[in-house]
């Protein structure tokens, strides 16, 4: 499979930027897109300096509309790498020049590519920033819901509340490796090591998911499965109402010979009965794993009212 994830503007450069030092193959190619040439700094695969002639390779200077017409006027660049992909993720932070082109961008992958699983994952504003950014933010977010498969949002207020770190940068930081961790996560459904014992394949993971805009991923590495599915609850940034969600994904990668599967399956119908819906599961074994590592996919969920705008 072909695996594609790009980032926008400084925000979801940063974001790829942790995929490709956190990814342990190079399974998933590594896109960073500014019009800032300071992009060319990030560890990325490849570095797409776009808008140059407009910009003089200094940013977009927080003006979302000229960010949205340079990257449609280098759609092709970025299409390049786009085609045959069977799984594209974009990231950015909303609100801003470059990466409130995101819109722009899912708009064309959707329109063009329709078989292709679009994920895409946001940031929002801090309140404390300006009123015409959040407003962008706002607008933009509620565009991007009807043109993303699945949408995942972090609120940037929730996640200074929540990460325990004594600086902005270190917040921010964590902020980006939970991203690159959940949906690496996500890739090892499909791509890590081991055995199945009960397989998720892809065209059953489109089936679930596709046309779901708001969603939510979590992801842990726990001694036991409940152990790892609370934290993958806990640590959320966008307070989702998973309960009543379209659909529910669980993918347990294993130890070989750790699980059992009674406690497995007893986990499970707590878990379907505490969400009020159908849900999907998957183990995988490997004999290089030392814990449980536990995914979460809940399609078509509600953002709570700290997780929006």
């Amino acid at each position: 499979m072909k695996y594609v994830a790009i980032g926008l503007g400084e925000c979801g450069s940063n974001i790829v930027s942790e995929f490709y030092r956190l990814r342990k193959e190079d399974v998933v190619t590594t896109i960073a897109v500014d019009c800032d040439r300071r992009v060319r700094d990030k560890k990325v695969d490849i570095h797409l300096v776009i808008g140059e002639h407009k910009t003089k390779g200094l940013g977009a200077g927080g003006d979302s509309e000229l960010g949205t017409d340079i990257l449609r006027e280098n759609m092709n660049r970025i299409e390049e790498y786009v085609k045959n992909a069977d799984v594209v993720m974009t990231f950015a932070g909303l609100g801003r020049g470059m990466g409130s082109s995101i819109t722009a961008l899912n708009e064309f992958i959707a329109e063009k590519y329709p078989d292709a699983l679009l994920l895409s994952w946001v940031t929002l504003p801090f309140r404390t920033e300006p009123k015409m950014i959040i407003d962008v933010a706002r607008e933009r977010l509620e565009e991007l819901n009807t043109l993303t498969d699945n949408l995942f949002v972090t609120s940037n207020n929730l996640l200074k509340e929540r990460i325990e770190a004594k600086s902005l940068e270190q917040v921010l930081r964590e902020g980006n490796a939970h991203i690159a961790r959940c949906l690496l996560g996500f890739i090892n459904i499909f791509e890590g090591d081991g055995d199945d014992l009960i397989r998720i394949d892809f065209p059953t993971m489109l089936k679930l998911v596709k046309n779901s805009g708001y969603s939510y991923i979590g992801y842990a590495e726990r001694a036991s499965i409940k152990e790892a599915y609370d934290e993958a609850i806990k640590n959320n940034f966008c307070d989702p109402e998973i309960k009543g969600c379209k659909s529910l994904i669980l993918h347990i990668y294993t130890p070989k010979r750790m699980l059992n599967i009674e406690d497995a399956e007893n986990f499970v119908e707590d878990v379907k009965s505490e969400n009020s819906t159908d849900l999907y599961w998957g183990v995988k074994e490997s004999w290089r794993l030392h814990s449980i590592h536990l995914l979460i996919l809940a399609s078509k969920v509600k953002l709570g009212a700290g997780g929006g705008l």
